[in-house]
């Protein structure tokens, strides 16, 4: 289906936009830019010609067949009320899964929670200590899992109050909910006092803990069964670092597997593997295991599909780019994001190594299908330097949303054409477009520049398209 007939279809949505007073999410991604001392260039219809003739890639939206397609809108923020000692609409972080959202508005150690799942699905979890209990620590996820239906896990480690001179016991207590916020399990697991863990993650039929040893750089990382509380695998690792987020059934992580002293230097050499979620079985490893001199919190967990991974290597200043499905290295490149509808990689400021592995030159611009492998689009530096202004802000079906030396501007991700329908040159509309922070099976977060407020989108068929986009938020 073409772009032109996806956007007809839409025009069927009825929308209902409601706004209140505007509130700024805090963990609002801020756009990867890079300026020139150039002078401003003229206007233009495009970004470049592309060099050679390539397939545009095309996506195609899922649909109900029958079933009318509806799109929502939600302001991300609390509203004064709806949670106790919420007097006011403040800036809230979320954390998003495949089909959940979750907006926290947690104070101390009490947890709230709005989730947001499917279409029409909406509501509130609260998890408060009793008098009795005291909270050591607490984590809460999103199912992660595309396959289950929406829904969270909150997961508090809770002291219970001694007995005279016998010390309270420790609790591992985890509780799952639905799309309404409903709890649907809730077990205790007697659980060690000398560790306390550091995160969750509820993905599929599991809830994973990772737990700190006290006094230890070692983790333990141990799977739940969240209906009656066995535990069903259990694996360690030195300083790990896991990659919440992937929908792709696994769990990355990072584990220290040497350390290597020298008077001048201290090297951590890391390793990069992939757990399956049900069984904690190995699905992959990286078989180009160390780099250094950087540790794991270098690695940047993969941002708008949660398909992929992108791992420093070694000393060549390289990035690869990692298929976490079949740990397949597809790219080496300093990929900044992904189309997360056609898994299109955008590149920007890659340097070029010669066969020794020193650096001779950086390209600017790149765009590549990750499928194939191939280039789709490319610019050098020298034409992005020539624009004085080159700042990306989002990558989002077939489209590049950035600003240039002319303001706010949207082009086709395969050609660098001017999008002659949504662009606001093209448009002659005052508004700058909202684009894609981050995006699931149905539902897409947008921003618009200068703005406070976080949008999200939902609809109960396909993913969000670009004009469901314009047509909720950007109407003069």
């Amino acid at each position: 289906m073409t772009k032109q007939s996806r956007a007809f279809l839409t025009g069927i949505v009825s929308l209902i936009v409601a706004f209140s007073s505007l509130a700024a999410c805090s963990n609002k991604e801020e756009p990867l830019s890079t300026s020139t001392s150039t002078s401003t260039s003229t206007s233009t219809a495009s970004l470049k010609t592309p060099s050679s003739s390539k397939p545009a890639l095309s996506h195609t939206p899922s649909s109900t067949p029958g079933a009318q397609r509806i799109v929502t809108s939600d302001e991300l923020i609390i509203r004064t009320g709806e949670f106790e000692n919420t007097r006011d609409e403040k800036p809230r972080t979320w954390t998003s899964g495949a089909r959940t959202v979750l907006l926290d508005a947690s104070r101390g150690d009490n947890i709230y929670l709005k989730i947001y799942g499917d279409t029409g699905q909406s509501g509130f979890i609260k998890s408060i200590p009793t008098d009795s209990r005291k909270f050591i620590t607490s984590a809460f996820s999103p199912q992660y899992d595309a396959s289950e239906p929406a829904g969270a896990a909150v997961a508090t480690l809770e002291k219970l109050p001694a007995d005279g001179l016998k010390a309270g016991a420790v609790e591992l207590v985890i509780r799952t909910y639905d799309a309404a916020g409903t709890e649907q399990t809730n077990i205790s697991i007697p659980a060690d006092d000398s560790s306390t863990f550091k995160d969750i993650l509820f993905i599929g039929s599991r809830v994973v803990v990772r737990y700190d040893i006290y006094g230890q750089l070692e983790h333990n990382i141990v799977a739940y069964n969240p209906a009656d509380g066995s535990e069903v695998w259990k694996t360690s690792c030195y300083n790990s670092h896991i990659f919440w987020g992937t929908t792709t059934g696994l769990i990355p992580l990072t584990c220290d597997i040497d350390v290597q002293v020298t008077p001048q230097n201290t090297d951590v050499f890391v390793e990069v593997k992939a757990l399956n979620s049900e069984d904690g079985s190995l699905a992959w490893k990286t078989n180009d295991v160390t780099f250094q001199p950087w540790d794991s919190s270098e690695i940047s967990g993969f941002l708008e599909d949660k398909n992929y991974l992108t791992v420093p290597h070694e000393h060549d200043r390289q990035h690869r780019l990692i298929d976490l499905r079949n740990r397949n290295t597809l790219l080496e490149g300093r990929t900044r994001t992904i189309d997360p509808l056609t898994e299109s990689a955008v590149s920007f400021g890659d340097i070029v190594l010669n066969d020794q592995r020193d650096l001779v030159g950086s390209y600017g611009l790149r765009v590549t299908d990750t499928k194939t492998r191939t280039v789709i689009y490319e610019m050098s530096s020298d034409e992005i330097s020539a624009l004085s202004t080159f700042d990306i802000y989002s990558a989002y079906d077939d489209r590049l949303w950035f600003r240039g030396p002319n303001g706010f501007d949207i082009v086709n991700l395969n050609t660098g054409e001017r999008d002659q329908k949504y662009s606001p040159a093209s448009t002659g509309t005052s508004n700058t477009p909202s684009y894609v922070i981050t995006s699931g099976e149905n539902w897409a977060i947008v921003t618009r520049e200068n703005t406070q407020s976080n949008l999200l989108l939902r609809t109960n068929s396909g993913p969000i398209s670009t004009n469901d986009i314009i047509a909720t938020w950007d109407k003069d």
